[in-house]
């Protein structure tokens, strides 16, 4: 070979049906080509399927170049040498396929049970500016399939590309075999996924039914990743993904405990393996489905469990999502007679990590699960929004074992199960300057059992630590059958929040709901339900300059039932207060704690009800007790909390407190007026926390103010 100099690094050669591009560095002998495609014919000179086996007979990178038109596969059969059927890719080196010119470039498979592309060795396969469509592929009996569009065994990058209406369908499953696996309705890739500025739309991947009646046993298949399945690392930059589904395999019948398991789903759009980073992209209208719908011909058939994760995306690994979109994406397990399901993330799921800066989540759905937007064992959020996602199970937003969230808006999601509006957590979680507000839960729990709901916005498990946030305008219910059992125990129900303890600083909780209905179908009822509109727990809660107003706590009573609504503003085990306002609460006590310690609080007394009442053990029934531990510089309007600390006060006064409004600082408050006897009642040497809820500084004059508001003077 003549060797060049650095100043003719470059030369072209003209051969048949080609134009070949070799550049080369610095003298070196290992040129990159470039073949150029002048028809869309699917056979002879110059036709991508030409180009593609000239790639593979090339042994350095190769880039394809396409120009504006639509490249349809007629060329039918089966061989792995791209003369017919898919364009078959030796990825033994790096090989591109791109668009040239302004024009459209769409390659179109019109073969039945062939994908478009199967890319076979371990190097890069770019596609840029080309969308690929109309792939299909069917399992043989009990056959695993994978990547109906692109089956890549290494690494893929889509630079402007679209992955559209291709699908994988797993073989039935037959002869004691299960169905077939589905993995990758438009994209398969055994390496790792960067996507930018593309498109993955309108793909399926269906795992294979399964026949569960002997002696042909056979579960259904799964399936991953209806829009794209990938081994390794995925990474998304403004890439749109809508409409991709993946279902796992139904059974017909069964009559075997093992053989009644219908296929699991993973991923709407994108299922990983790897970890993720999803980055200013729209995740739309994707659906992970299970479907549960079985035939059961002996108790064997009870409670089997069924998986549906991600409706949008899954990922075994840790995932980042920063700035991105995620509406109408659903993750369900359809129920049947008498089998269990279990939904994970109506739009993401992470087996291990989500981590979320920014973004906006709306309409998602989880049915018979959890997270109705996202579900993850730890979950940390910041400046998100969420709206209007929906769980048929707990956390109508979230979901997790552990969550930190700041700065979030979560309004008017919805749980239908044992808790969580819209945030459930099942270990502790940390919540800063967040908003959230009208959500709903409500759950039914008959044949004497005991039945949860709680926690209309928030339901923590473990401890919440909560500043600076605002939980308002949240429902909670819950309605009680005793059935044939005839009989409940005392539950909890929790308007705004439900947690195993609380720590709370400068929080407002307010216009939440605690509402129950009891009924006995059978016999009498030994309890009715609890309350705690707006905070509940069975440990600790402990609030510092904090504002809890206008909470009301109801339930419809029966001839049978014969527990009131509890707790209005707060049912806890242990409280402590300082520099706390409650007041406006109804139809219950304000206050029913075991244990009461209080300082420098205001309390108001519901309408025909006490400020304080007797705590009642949700679980441990008749157990029954009030103590007051230390309490000081209280004002509360009645006696029934038995203050006797110095400087507390027990009558109604001119309180004389304004309307929840936005008086500085990041939550509402109750601003005194002028004239109300809660300004100046503290010595300054008696008012130990030196900021109100506010951030402002205590004290503004000579003493300090009751309450979570510090007065101007």
């Amino acid at each position: 070979m003549r060797k060049l100099s650095a100043s003719s690094a470059t030369r072209t050669i003209f051969i048949p049906s080609v134009t070949l591009s070799v550049a080369l560095a610095g003298g070196g002998c290992d040129p990159a080509q470039i073949i150029a495609v002048t028809t869309t014919a699917d056979s002879g000179s110059g036709s991508l399927r030409a180009a593609v086996q000239q790639a593979n007979a090339s042994s350095s990178g190769v880039t394809i170049q396409l120009p504006p038109g639509e490249y349809t596969l007629t060329r039918c059969g089966a061989d792995d040498s791209a003369s017919a059927g898919d364009l078959d890719i030796d990825l033994t080196k790096p090989v591109t396929i791109t668009a040239t010119g302004t024009g459209t470039v769409t390659i179109r498979q019109t073969c039945a049970g062939e994908r478009v592309i199967d890319a076979r060795g371990g190097r890069l396969l770019t596609l840029r500016g080309v969308t690929v469509t109309g792939g299909n592929v069917h399992g043989a009996p009990g056959e695993s399939v994978s990547g109906g569009g692109v089956r890549a065994a290494g690494d893929v990058l889509l630079e402007r590309a679209a992955i559209a209406h291709n699908f994988v369908t797993g073989g039935v499953g037959v002869a004691s075999m299960s169905g077939g696996a589905a993995s990758g309705g438009g994209l398969y890739v055994g390496g790792s996924l960067t996507a930018v500025d593309s498109a993955v739309s309108y793909n399926d991947a269906t795992g294979g039914a399964g026949v569960g009646m002997a002696p042909g046993l056979a579960p259904g298949g799964n399936a991953t990743g209806g829009g794209a399945h990938v081994a390794g690392t995925i990474t998304l930059n403004r890439v749109t993904a809508e409409l991709n589904t993946a279902t796992g395999g139904a059974i017909a019948s069964c009559d075997q405990l093992d053989a009644c398991r219908p296929g699991e789903s993973r991923g709407g759009a994108f299922a990983s393996t790897g970890p993720g980073a999803i980055e200013n992209s729209v995740i739309d209208g994707n659906r992970a489905l299970a479907s549960a719908h079985a035939s059961c011909f002996t108790q064997y058939c009870f409670g089997i469990p069924v998986l549906a994760a991600g409706g949008g995306v899954w990922s075994s690994r840790a995932l980042s999502l920063t700035g991105s979109n995620f509406r109408d994406n659903e993750a369900t397990v359809s129920s049947a007679r008498n089998l269990d399901g279990s939904a994970r993330g109506g739009a993401v799921t992470s087996d291990v990590s989500i981590t979320v800066n920014g973004g906006w989540f709306s309409n998602n759905l989880v049915g018979n699960g959890s997270g109705g937007a996202l579900n993850g064992i730890q979950i940390s959020v910041s400046d998100a929004t969420f709206i209007k996602n929906a769980a048929r199970g707990s956390g109508g937003a979230i979901a997790a074992e552990r969550l930190t969230a700041v700065n979030i808006s979560a309004s008017e999601n919805s749980a239908s199960g044992s808790g969580g509006g819209a945030i459930a957590v099942f270990a502790d979680a940390s919540i800063q300057r967040s908003h959230i507000h009208h959500n709903t839960v409500g759950s039914q729990q008959d044949g004497g059992r005991r039945a949860l709901a709680g926690g209309g916005g928030i339901r923590v498990g473990g401890k919440l630590t909560i500043s600076e946030s605002q939980v308002s305008s949240n429902t909670g219910s819950a309605s009680y059958d005793g059935g044939y059992a005839g009989r409940f125990e005392v539950n909890f129900v929790g308007g705004g929040v439900e947690a195993g303890s609380l720590d709370g600083d400068s929080i407002t909780v307010s216009d939440n709901k605690a509402l129950g209905h009891s009924f006995a179908s059978y016999g009498p009822a030994s309890a009715g339900p609890s309350g705690g509109a707006g905070i509940v727990s069975r440990g600790l809660v402990t609030l510092v300059n904090s504002t809890i107003v206008g909470n009301e706590t109801s339930v419809a009573l029966t001839e049978f039932s014969v527990a009131p609504p509890f707790g209005s503003a707060i049912y806890a085990r242990q409280l402590r207060l300082d520099h706390v306002t409650i007041a406006d609460n109804a139809n219950a006590p304000a206050i029913q704690a075991g244990e009461l310690t209080s300082y420098r609080s205001v309390a108001t007394a519901p309408a025909d009800q006490p400020v304080c009442a007797l705590y009642q053990d949700p679980v441990v029934l008749g157990s029954r007790g009030y103590v007051l531990l230390a309490s000081a510089h209280n004002w509360f309007d009645d006696a029934s909390c038995a203050l006797a600390g110095a400087g507390d006060r027990q009558s109604d006064a001119a309180f004389l407190l304004g309307p929840l409004a936005d008086n500085g600082g990041h939550v509402p408050t109750r601003y005194p007026a002028p004239t109300s006897v809660l300004l100046n009642q503290i010595p300054s040497s008696a008012c130990p926390v030196v900021r109100d809820a506010r951030g402002v500084a205590r004290p503004q004059g000579s003493a300090c103010e009751i309450g979570a508001v510090e007065a101007s003077q």
